[in-house]
């Protein structure tokens, strides 16, 4: 019995799969005068589609990562009011020593810092006489220049203080609110998107044959590469 379920149920899957693609996500199509389709595996209309796909299922993914992974470090610094370099408090502080993804995201090109300051290398960059964005130079005083001084480098994540101006963290919090963004709303677009795929490879010959007859009407002569 179980040689049996094991040499004949991938075959089963197979055929399954093999029936699923082939009904739903395969494209028929028609003998055209004027446009040659399928002629390239990687620009055929069918790779444009699934490309398409692809790329919306991973923004909805980047998405819900930015709103709710990344957002609980942007509600906790607001949840902490540390909105100014004085209430600046450290990921210790915050809860979030140990997290990867925020401690990623936090260093010096890491998609937080749009949204987040970090004491340390903002004086760092006052030192060194690089000017900061408008409105947050000011929250820090008269900072005395430093003669050879680099500006801020590898940013020190351990000990380093953040916090969001108070004038940008109503934006900072409607940026990252993660109301509406969550894995079963991720599931429904793949959902929707497959339904959608399935559709357009239904349609495409048909669209492609109204093209095809359009194009014999004004241009009757010549190949479209498609």
């Amino acid at each position: 019995m179980f040689f049996y379920l094991t040499s004949e149920e991938p075959g089963l899957l197979s055929e399954l799969w093999d029936y699923f693609v082939n009904k739903y996500f395969s494209i028929e199509y028609g003998v055209y005068d004027n446009i040659d389709v399928g002629s390239s595996a990687f620009f055929s209309p069918a790779s444009i589609i699934i490309c398409m796909f692809i790329g919306i299922v991973l923004a909805s993914v980047l998405a819900i990562f930015n709103k709710r992974v990344l957002g609980d470090f942007v509600r906790a610094i607001s949840r902490e009011s540390a909105t100014s370099p004085e209430k600046a408090m450290t990921l210790e502080q915050l809860g979030f020593l140990k997290n990867s993804a925020v401690r990623s995201a936090l260093k010096r090109n890491g998609s937080l810092r749009r949204a987040v300051r970090c004491v340390e290398d903002d004086r760092a960059d006052l030192e060194a006489g690089i000017p900061l964005r408008p409105g947050i130079a000011e929250l820090y005083g008269d900072v005395p220049l430093v003669e050879g001084a680099p500006g801020a480098g590898r940013t020190d994540l351990n000990a380093a203080h953040f916090y969001i101006p108070q004038a940008e963290i109503y934006t900072a919090e409607i940026r990252y609110e993660k109301k509406g963004t969550n894995w079963l709303s991720l599931l429904g677009v793949i959902v929707l998107c497959l339904i959608l795929v399935s559709l357009l490879f239904k349609l495409m010959p048909d669209i492609f044959q109204l093209l095809d007859n359009f194009i014999n009407m004004v241009k009757p002569e010549g190949k479209i590469l498609m």
